[in-house]
């Protein structure tokens, strides 16, 4: 009876772990920001390296025919070129294994007071990375692009990251990569350039 008893607690013990493992690789909810540290423009006026704030969160579920979700905000935040963007994708995984591979569509919205702009592009998106099995090491590359009558955009990135921290509860990473985005507005008559290009460092959080 004794020996029934164990046996009957492990197999639940290992019952557990394995379907956290399971929920963990099904559904996962990922946080991230990003410091950049800005060489761009903004209509010829020079960034001088500010530092660009970058966030975003992602969810991603077993749910068929029903895409993975991620939002990312970025402020640009120079003198007398302050912007707000706001990225919306919905995305759906082809490969998540070693390599992953994700497409989907979204919209960039963004505004800037002092040139008075506020516009929403469609876009599509595109995702590849791979992971170096038991290192913590994993690559990833982002393409965002899209178009609308008077205004395009393309956002790109391509970066690095180490797990310093993986379990089960969360794993936290240290990123390093480099990312280009460049919007053009011909509104009215009225032409507007934004680049924000630069080195960045961050940290991403999976739950």
């Amino acid at each position: 009876m004794r020996q029934f008893s164990i046996a009957l607690v492990s197999a639940v013990l290992l019952s557990t772990v394995s379907f956290s493992a399971q929920a963990d690789t099904l559904l996962g909810l990922y946080a991230g920001a990003d410091g950049i540290v800005n060489t761009g423009e903004t209509n010829k006026i020079s960034a001088d390296n500010e530092i660009v704030g970058s966030y975003y969160l992602a969810f991603e579920h077993p749910v068929p025919f029903l895409p993975n979700a991620k939002l990312r905000y970025t402020k640009l935040d120079q003198s007398g070129s302050n912007a707000d963007f706001l990225d919306a994708i919905g995305y759906f995984e082809l490969l998540d294994n070693v390599v992953s591979l994700d497409v989907g569509l979204g919209a960039k919205r963004f505004n800037a007071d002092a040139a008075n702009i506020d516009k929403t592009i469609p876009a599509v998106y595109a995702s590849a990375g791979g992971k170096l099995p038991f290192t913590g090491l994993s690559a990833k590359a982002e393409v965002f692009v899209g178009k609308s009558n008077d205004a395009d955009f393309s956002d790109l990135n391509a970066e690095i990251k180490y797990n310093f921290i993986e379990n089960l509860a969360i794993d936290l990473g240290l990123k390093a990569g480099y990312r280009i985005m460049m919007v053009n507005v011909d509104d009215s008559g009225t032409s507007n350039d934004i680049k924000v290009q630069g080195p960045y460092l961050g940290l991403e959080a999976h739950f």
